[in-house]
């Protein structure tokens, strides 16, 4: 009853001060004399014939609204012109104090409506319907004045059907140009049928411009390129003729040829540009400038895919930029072309290439925060030695050193303390290096080879160190813009427990499971790593994230020995190589994400999916320690503590969870997450976010009953959480908020029930204790 009462209080005075923000922000009393506050506008677009579903309609009002200028004072919530708000109550701050920063940071001026053209408008719109082939549109406006010195503008569109593309129509084959372009016509935008657009004219455009500079129109620009629309072809329909400018340059019609190509490796801007050295040498039919002693000449000229006697194309040319770039040795590439001026039909350009080197080495300092999906979060120090040049063949030689000292700042293993420290050497070698073939991929990306040898010294105070020593081969390189792979076929890792405490040895002894995870053990193998990803790609609705992994163990080795011992391994009686057992498992994950960038300004709905199963055999009951899945925290389900949900239907005990060290692993994890974020004011984002999932074994285990996967009972041991956060984003770092509690728990209570939506009661102390989980993290969760 007392609980009852006290809700109702609460929800009175938040109703209270939701009633003073909406009198706080009538903003009239703010205003300049005779003005009004601009709120905004509205769209609405009436077919003048025929029919228009619904859906496109709305499309098309939320396109052109969105063109509208200027944007009013934004609103939180359709409610709350919060900016505005601070802007007005800060009045006129005297010096950099409380009121600047409000004003200045969390404020924004307000929009006066006579800064608004609804005439300008009104011919954005039109323009904006004509190239999107709604010719002759009527478009006209309505101000409205409302209550507290406000005005709205009313927009409306009269529409008739839109033009389609009849055909296509390319210039035949009475010049040299002509006959160029009419053989592109086959990679034309341009379909018949397709709605006028006057963007996919600009497109096609670029298109025929691109494809003409592949057959060395060096000269040749997009502006050369004209459109002509016949729109009496028929009904609402528009026929388009692609033709070139009458008066064209000599040379824009002229095809290039590379005459020489000239490098020089060891440019400064103040050399004389144009002008061969006398040290030239002559490597692979390029002339080479600069010391052989700094740089192999054969290693760089290998970067470049322009040759003499061929026809200038732009393909070439992006590689060749590129893939000097990413050598990572140079901090400018500039290519230049100088035109010998013939009078043939075909011209001749000579190519000058200069490479303005970066230092050699460089030594680097860092000190910065790390926040870890485990909810430990703490400071660390990184030294760097670098070497971009260690062998002159633009090698990259890096060292670091790295110490960390960690805490588990928030869920039941709060006050838990770790440190690392470790080191690593990679030699990054710009190309495959095989020991039977050579293979180089022809584009823009430059493949690595590399090698890396790492020891970290992990101390979990109080329980455990734990020393592990690294090696791995292999090679890295990008598909495309979007595609990258890393495959390192030999992986080694030897993980050695080391130091531990009588409470630890206590915890193995009772969990055979864990105890198996951190025996001591080789990792030999082999790892494989496909990531797509679509951001950064300019101007997308919709961005795209997958990354798969093959981590495979001691397959061949464990084939090789049990062929010649005629043994067949077990946990019990495992194959071993140096006195030490060695791991045996497949394990495979993935990991989608989907970015809806549609919702506005700044306003992201991101959805992700993640699945990872691990299979341990022969040698292993369980996966090594360092490759189980753990289910909770601030980048997994942040309803839940790390690593205490969990495998399964297992529920800890209430003397384990009492203790600090609580580690619940599995060898499977399934996960996914919805996350609306949006922003607040300034550099303040906030999210409301939902996350489900669990972890569970592959064998079973009886210190952790419910906890293996079972394919007809696992969806109902999935946990389900929810919750918000605050986030400061400060585009060089994130500090991350989110506070969240369970829908719905992997276990029943009582009455066999496992949602607890009902038993929510965000003002009930007890409540606030038991399910109120806080992360804190640094960066997003993905």
């Amino acid at each position: 009853m007392r609980t009852g009462m006290r809700s109702k209080k609460y929800l009175l005075a938040l109703y209270a001060l939701i009633s003073a923000l909406v009198s706080a922000c009538s903003a009239g009393k703010y205003l300049p004399k005779n003005e009004s506050l601009y709120t905004g506008a509205t769209v609405t677009v009436i077919p003048d014939s025929g029919t228009m579903k619904n859906s496109k309609k709305k499309a098309m009002q939320a396109e052109l609204l969105a063109l509208v200028r200027p944007k009013p004072n934004t609103r939180h919530f359709g409610l709350f012109r919060d900016k505005l708000w601070f802007y007005n109550i800060a009045g006129t701050p005297k010096g950099k104090g409380l009121r600047y920063f409000l004003k200045t940071t969390m404020g924004e001026p307000p929009v006066l409506f006579s800064s608004v053209s609804p005439k300008r408008n009104v011919e954005i719109l039109k323009n904006h319907l004509e190239n999107c082939g709604y010719f002759l549109p009527e478009v006209y406006s309505k101000v409205r004045t409302l209550k507290g010195r406000k005005t709205k503008v009313d927009y409306f569109a009269k529409v008739g059907r839109p033009y389609l593309i009849r055909k296509i129509i390319f210039p035949g084959k009475d010049s040299s140009i002509n006959k160029l372009i009419y053989k592109t016509r086959v990679e034309s935008y341009i379909r018949p049928g397709m709605q006028y657009n006057l963007d996919s004219l600009k497109n096609e455009r670029e298109r025929i411009n691109t494809a003409l500079k592949e057959e060395g129109l060096y000269y040749f620009t997009p502006d050369d390129i004209i459109f002509k629309a016949d729109t009496t072809a028929g009904d609402h329909e528009v026929d388009i003729y692609v033709q070139v400018k009458r008066r064209l340059s000599v040379k824009a019609t002229r095809i290039y040829t590379l005459n020489n190509i000239y490098v020089y490796s060891n440019h400064t801007l103040f050399q004389d540009s144009f002008k061969k050295k006398p040290d030239t040498i002559l490597v692979q039919g390029y002339y080479y400038i600069g010391s052989r002693k700094i740089y192999r000449p054969n290693i760089i000229v290998s970067s470049i895919f322009l040759q003499k006697d061929s026809v200038y194309n732009y393909t070439d040319y992006d590689i060749t930029l590129n893939r000097l770039m990413r050598l990572g040795i140079y901090k400018f590439v500039n290519i230049k072309f100088k035109d010998l001026d013939t009078t043939n039909k075909t011209g001749r350009l000579d190519t000058y290439i200069y490479l303005s080197p970066l230092p050699r080495k460089s030594l680097r300092f860092e000190f910065k925060l790390v926040s870890k999906s485990d909810n430990f979060a703490g400071p660390l120090v990184n030294f760097s030695f670098k070497n971009r040049n260690l062998f002159r063949g633009a090698e990259l030689l890096t060292f670091n050193a790295n110490a960390s000292i960690e805490e588990q700042i928030s869920g039941i293993g709060k006050g838990q303390t770790s440190t690392t420290l470790g080191g690593d050497i990679t030699l990054d070698i710009p190309r495959f290096i095989t020991p039977f073939f050579t293979i180089d991929p022809a584009n823009k990306f430059v493949p690595k080879t590399e090698l890396k040898l790492g020891f970290q010294k992990l101390s979990e105070i109080n329980y455990y160190n734990e020393n592990t020593f690294g090696f791995s081969a292999g090679y890295k390189w990008n598909q495309s813009e979007t595609v990258e792979h890393v495959f390192n076929p030999i992986v080694i890792n030897f993980l050695k427990l080391g130091q531990t405490s009588g409470q630890f040895d206590s915890i193995l002894n009772h969990n055979i499971t864990l105890k198996r995870s951190f025996a001591t053990q080789f990792i030999i193998g082999s790892y494989y790593s496909y990531t797509y990803n679509t951001q950064g790609l300019s101007d997308r609705k919709f961005d795209w994230y997958f990354n798969g992994t093959a981590d495979v163990s001691g397959n061949l080795l464990g084939l090789v020995q049990s062929a010649i011992t005629n043994h067949e391994p077990s946990p019990d009686a495992p194959n071993k190589i140096f006195g030490e057992p060695y791991s045996q498992y497949v394990l495979g994950t993935l990991d989608f994400r989907h970015y809806w960038n549609v919702l506005g300004k700044e306003k992201r709905l991101v959805t992700r999916l993640f699945a990872g199963a691990g299979i341990p055999y022969g040698n292993s009951s369980t996966l090594p320690y360092i490759k189980e899945f753990f289910a909770g925290g601030n980048n997994s389900i942040r309803a839940f503590p790390s690593r205490i949900l969990g495998p399964g239907s297992y529920r800890l005990s209430p003397d384990q969870l009492s203790s600090v060290f609580i580690d619940q692993v599995g060898d499977i994890k399934l996960e996914g997450n919805i996350e609306y974020r949006f922003p607040i004011a300034g550099v303040i984002k906030g999210a409301l976010f939902t996350d489900a999932g669990n972890i569970w074994l592959v064998n079973e285990d009886t210190a952790r009953p419910g906890g293996k996967f079972n394919v007809n009972t696992f969806y109902k041991q999935i946990a389900v959480g929810s919750g918000f956060g605050i986030r400061v984003d400060a585009s060089y770092f994130v500090l991350r908020f989110d506070l969240a509690f369970p829908l719905r728990k992997p276990y029943t209570d009582a009455n066999g029930n496992y949602w607890v939506i009902d038993k929510i009661s965000p003002f009930n102390g007890v409540w606030i204790k038991n399910n109120l989980v806080l992360n804190i993290g640094i960066g997003y969760p993905f």
